[in-house]
């Protein structure tokens, strides 16, 4: 249902096609929940309406994954770039340049989805402005048919906590002697007070920020139910299936079956079909 509602709000640019390029299958296993139904559903209408998409969240919240299932559902070629901290400005232009030329041959009705993942744990933010922003490389114009989709890490600073346990863990790769630090290097590390190591965004960028944040524990639940009733029903289907086979291939045999055999199966599938009740009803006993 909720690719169909994907579906519907994309209309006629379904069937608009890809020419070569390949598209990521959609993957069966992904639960869309109303959550990330409706971060789909913001970032398809910021494409359809040409304005930057920058999408921030902890790592683990599902940025990458949802960018590639809602590709895969609007039958849109997807194109990623993983982006780290030793990545070059070189490098990037260099990535940017062929993806303009691969979507400078598609037509008016096709498009690709150019997917920048982590941008701020490279020291080019500039440079991403310039792309996100004034969708532009080095002042060569990005071809309408490209959409681009940022995703980021929170700028966020360590607790105090945090910082005592890695100084007693042996993490702490400073070195302190009368208030120098680092001695013999001079080397300061302006990012190791943060939970990330990622650069701060430019105030450009800053407005187009969609905050995915991290999952609360009642949305953590809702996946976990999702994910429960949909593998335990698979898994249930496959083996009343197996059951009615080996029903009919062994009613011709005479031997009639003892009390006890096939015992433990019906227990294990009456103990799935109760884990079933309590994921629908969230409840949290086993």
């Amino acid at each position: 249902e909720a690719m169909d509602i994907l579906k519907k709000v994309e209309g006629w640019r379904l069937t608009a096609g890809s020419s070569d390029m390949n598209l990521h299958p959609v993957n069966p296993g992904y639960v869309i929940t109303i959550d990330n139904l409706l971060k789909m559903l913001s970032i398809q209408l910021r494409l359809r309406n040409g304005l930057p998409v920058m999408i921030m969240g902890e790592t683990g919240c599902g940025k990458s994954s949802l960018i590639r299932q809602l590709t895969a559902v609007l039958r849109t070629p997807l194109r990623t770039l993983n982006i780290h901290g030793g990545m070059e400005a070189e490098d990037i232009v260099s990535w940017m340049k062929e993806r303009i030329e691969e979507a400078e041959f598609l037509s008016q009705e096709e498009r690709v989805v150019i997917f920048l993942d982590e941008v701020n744990t490279c020291n080019c933010m500039g440079l991403f402005k310039e792309i996100i922003c004034d969708r532009s490389v080095q002042g060569r114009f990005i071809p309408p048919s490209m959409k681009i989709i940022a995703a980021c890490n929170p700028y966020r600073l360590k607790s105090e906590q945090a910082l005592e346990q890695e100084a007693m863990a042996g993490l702490a790769f400073d070195t302190f002697q009368g208030g120098a630090e680092n001695i013999g290097t001079g080397i300061r590390d302006p990012l190791k007070n943060l939970v990330y190591r990622v650069h701060p965004l430019p105030e450009s960028m800053i407005d187009h920020v969609f905050d995915f944040g991290a999952l609360p524990a009642e949305t953590e639940a809702l996946y976990v139910a999702a994910i429960l009733k949909r593998q335990l029903s698979i898994y249930l289907r496959t083996e009343e299936k197996k059951k009615d086979t080996d029903g009919k291939g062994d009613s011709k045999a005479a031997v009639p079956a003892g009390p006890s055999q096939g015992t433990t199966k019906e227990q294990e599938m009456e103990r799935i079909r109760n884990l079933m009740a309590a994921a629908m009803r969230g409840d949290n006993t086993r």
